[in-house]
């Protein structure tokens, strides 16, 4: 954001340092350019992770591979992921599991072990 508005940058620094260690020192101009440097910058940032989480392509290969397991086979329960997905541990799972959920990419019904899961068409 800074090497967008360089001129401003220095215009808030020599500003703020014309009358330094005087009692007429003001930093004020270089405060609010910071301010807005840093709004900027938030704004920015929330924008890319916007883009990010609409597209889905925030989640890792793993929780990529159980979307895709329960996309082919839905529904589908905790155990069936175990199985299929031997090469993860079930606390593995079940953690990728709950994120998914709580991220809208998949749909729980049912609770304890009669629990299914099955993907949120809303969600793609």
């Amino acid at each position: 954001e800074i090497e967008k508005r360089k001129k401003d940058y220095y215009k808030a620094l020599m500003s703020g340092q014309s009358n330094r260690y005087t009692e007429k020192e003001n930093i004020k101009e270089w405060v609010l350019f910071l301010l807005n440097t840093l709004h900027a910058s938030i704004k920015t940032l929330e924008e890319n992770y916007s883009n990010i989480k609409d597209k889905k392509s925030y989640l890792n290969e793993r929780q990529t591979e159980v979307v895709n397991f329960i996309t082919d086979n839905e529904p589908v329960k905790i155990s069936d992921l175990t199985s299929a997905l031997d090469q993860y541990t079930q606390y593995i799972l079940k953690k990728d599991v709950k994120y998914l959920v709580d991220e809208g990419v998949i749909n729980r019904a049912g609770k304890g072990k009669g629990t299914i899961y099955y993907v949120n068409l809303k969600g793609n």
